[in-house]
């Protein structure tokens, strides 16, 4: 019986795919510890359209525990990277609210400062 973990037995190329899928959510995370947004969205770009290109092709069934794992691997880590974009909307709006107030003050001065 064929090992399970190895998705190159027909296609080479199948392994190579499905690990750059698994390191883009695995940069993912990390840009999104880092607070870099614009890479996290590039890489989701570029991760999806792998995705898309692998599944095209029908999962084989000696590719079937190696590719759930890596399912269960971006799952848990999109989780992850979810947790952070709300932790970062959470602490934007905060900002915003600050900002906000900030502005009303200034405006508030001017007009009592000018009359």
């Amino acid at each position: 019986m064929p090992d399970p973990t190895a998705l190159s037995l027909v296609d080479p190329r199948r392994t190579g795919e499905w690990g750059l899928i698994r390191t883009h959510t695995r940069e993912m995370l990390e840009a999104a510890r880092c607070g870099d947004w614009e890479r996290v969205t590039a890489l989701e770009t570029v991760r999806r359209e792998g995705i898309s290109r692998f599944f095209a092709t029908a999962v084989a069934r000696y590719e079937a525990q190696a590719v759930k794992r890596g399912i269960e691997e971006i799952l848990a880590t999109d989780r992850r990277v979810l947790a952070l974009t709300r932790n970062q909307h959470a602490l934007a709006r905060g900002n915003i609210v600050q900002f906000r107030r900030r502005a009303n003050a200034h405006s508030a001065y001017e007009a009592n400062s000018v009359a």
